[in-house]
């Protein structure tokens, strides 16, 4: 096996060489109801990890649209060696801070409460490139209060025609304090080395514009999405045009890639 896929691997493990954890599977349907705001527009798997034993549990038949395997041969060690080469070592580090929030930096209280967010590039079966949103959050605790059984949701945003956002963000899912752009190349989470944000941080945008970032992240035409906004072309071009003005970024798919990134979409 890849060395770097080894070296992810081992991060998951090592919290839990120590501890002896009983093993109950997840009750699927009643995490559904909880996490239905998690999952982002677009063609996407999620699949529930036992952290102890790295051992899925349940996951998607999205699994074959995406990677084109049959979702029953999918494990961990396949998902990883996906990567496109140069981001497995991206990858690790961007872990190693995950598993530092998770599991040292977090009281036990607010573990169940945030998502990690990054991007990252990977190869299906056929060759194809494919830019994936992965989303991770814990569904259960061990009785030590560590990360147990988590959800993670893949998304394919490769429509949007963005490069990746090289970049790690913890979402709070209850509308608390998130930490934007965290820094990874040290391994450690380090909350004076992030964006942190209260709340919305796209408050700026109206309602409109916002929907109309999300119809974009779906990969709708222009025309469809004026249809279904039930406004005219020219208008959709206006709230466009505003959209812009009020970010930082050169053209819309970065402004989406930017709401997803922060958990808004």
């Amino acid at each position: 096996m890849d060395s770097k896929v080894d070296r992810i691997l081992d991060l998951w493990k090592k919290p839990f060489l120590k501890v002896k954890s009983e093993h109950k599977p997840y009750a699927y349907p009643e995490q559904l109801k909880r996490t239905a705001g998690l999952f982002s527009p677009g063609l996407q798997y999620h699949f529930i990890i036992d952290m102890p034993t790295l051992k899925i549990e349940y996951i998607s038949e999205g699994a074959k649209n995406i990677l084109g395997i049959d979702p029953m041969e999918v494990d961990v060690e396949l998902i990883i060696d996906r990567l496109i080469p140069e981001q497995k070592e991206i990858l690790a580090k961007k872990e190693s801070v995950v598993v530092d929030f998770f599991y040292n930096y977090l009281p036990a209280k607010e573990m169940m409460s945030y998502k990690s967010v990054y991007m990252y590039t990977i190869r299906d079966v056929d060759g194809n490139l494919r830019t994936i949103l992965h989303q991770a959050t814990p569904l259960t605790l061990t009785k030590g209060y560590k990360p147990k059984q988590v959800l993670v949701v893949h998304t394919d945003v490769s429509h949007l025609f963005v490069q990746h956002k090289d970049s790690l963000s913890f979402i709070n899912l209850n509308n608390g304090k998130s930490f934007f752009n965290v820094t990874y190349n040290d391994g450690v989470f380090n909350a004076n080395k992030s964006g942190n944000k209260q709340g919305d941080p796209f408050s700026d945008f109206t309602p409109k514009e916002k929907e109309l970032i999300k119809k974009i992240s779906e990969g709708l035409s222009t025309d469809v999405i004026a249809e279904q906004m039930n406004i005219s072309i020219h208008t959709l071009r206006t709230h466009r045009k505003n959209i812009l003005k009020k970010s930082s970024f050169k053209n819309i798919h970065e402004v989406v890639a930017q709401f997803l990134m922060a958990g808004v979409i």
